[in-house]
């Protein structure tokens, strides 16, 4: 019934008692099959033995610190930093894409690529492409795809490069795909924009694939040499800063860093993870109380940690309940009651 749910088709049914907080859980009974469930049934943290390290693990993620010393600092299993890594960045990213809405009429963003590697500098490089909302830093998304080996390689690397295209087969350059899946989820909230003025460097695909995702008839593209000093002056200054954050606070993107990616998936989680924070927790600017998704209306205030992983959300934004829900909204009509009081406050 949870997947096509007609009315309140569940009772109460008594609570349980756990050890961690909240230790009196209340449960359900379904009308409909009689099979029992309970609040925690549709939480993230269901069947965790340890809830409580999920916000200190996920704080230290995001600051620059690596799997082994998390395990160290907080005295659980690397495995248990690991498991909260890919369970959570995906978390986060659906969050992320279900309160995602309309920008309004004249939008301006930013794009740009950053390299990494994943397990070896030479022959396993890969591309992180970024794309940002330019007044407020707003990530619209962040996601990876492995490059080509680099050419030249001594007897070393060689061998290592031929090693794994024996079992994995040759790399392709995957920059046009992800470049083209993060312009597909800006021009998403694009869709009532007049004009889109879209800054990136020079590199000569980006303009077909803007062209093609956002339309040639609103699309205003800024084109700035990557070479150009990289002062506040640059068009680019605000993508540039946004990248430098990304090395800063994310331990495996550090340049010449062991924590670099031993599998580029776990990449992604920790993308989604930083996604999370950046627009929902962190302020948009030092010393301002917003984040970048309440200055563009996404919600109404900073996410705190415990919130953001707490409902699942999965279940996609029409099913999924909204963390600062008080009644048990889903995403979307916590959307639609916010815009409601929003519109009656103007009247």
């Amino acid at each position: 019934m949870h997947a096509a749910p007609e009315g309140l088709y569940f009772q109460k049914d008594g609570v349980f008692h756990r050890l961690t907080q909240p230790t009196v859980v209340p449960r359900y009974r379904s009308k409909h099959c009689g099979k029992r469930l309970s609040r925690q049934t549709f939480r993230i943290s269901y069947r965790e033995r340890r809830p409580d390290l999920d916000d200190p693990i996920l704080t230290r993620f995001v600051s620059g610190t690596g799997i082994r010393q998390i395990a160290r600092m907080l005295r659980c299993h690397p495995d248990t930093a690991s498991y909260r890594l890919r369970k959570y960045g995906r978390q986060f990213r659906h969050f992320h894409y279900n309160v995602l809405g309309d920008l309004g009429s004249d939008v301006e963003c930013d794009l740009d690529e950053l390299e990494t590697v994943e397990n070896c500098r030479r022959t396993q490089p890969v591309t992180v492409a970024i794309g940002i909302e330019h007044r407020s830093y707003f990530i619209f998304d962040a996601l990876s795809a492995a490059l080509p080996a680099r050419g030249q390689l001594d007897a070393r690397h060689q061998k290592l490069k031929n090693a794994y295209e024996q079992r994995f087969g040759r790399r392709r350059s995957g920059s046009a795909a992800v470049v083209r899946a993060v312009f597909e989820r800006i021009a998403g909230s694009c869709r009532n924009a007049r004009s889109i003025l879209l800054r990136t460097d020079r590199k000569l695909s980006y303009v077909g694939l803007a062209k093609k995702a956002f339309g040639a008839d609103r699309l205003v593209h800024q084109r700035t040499s990557s070479k150009d000093p990289r002062t506040t002056w640059n068009p680019l200054f605000r993508i540039n800063l946004t990248n430098a954050m990304a090395r800063d606070l994310m331990g495996r993107l550090h340049r010449r860093s062991w924590l670099a990616s031993k599998k580029r998936e776990r990449l992604d989680d920790h993308l989604g993870l930083w996604m999370a924070y950046r627009n929902y927790q962190r302020p948009w600017k030092n010393g301002e109380p917003e984040s970048p998704a309440t200055l563009l209306g996404f919600v109404e205030g900073p996410v705190p940690m415990r919130r953001l992983i707490s409902w699942r959300q999965d279940f996609g934004a029409e099913r999924s309940i909204h963390p600062l829900s008080n009644r048990g909204e889903s995403v979307r009509q916590h959307q639609r009651l916010r815009t409601r009081q929003a519109m009656a406050m103007s009247h």
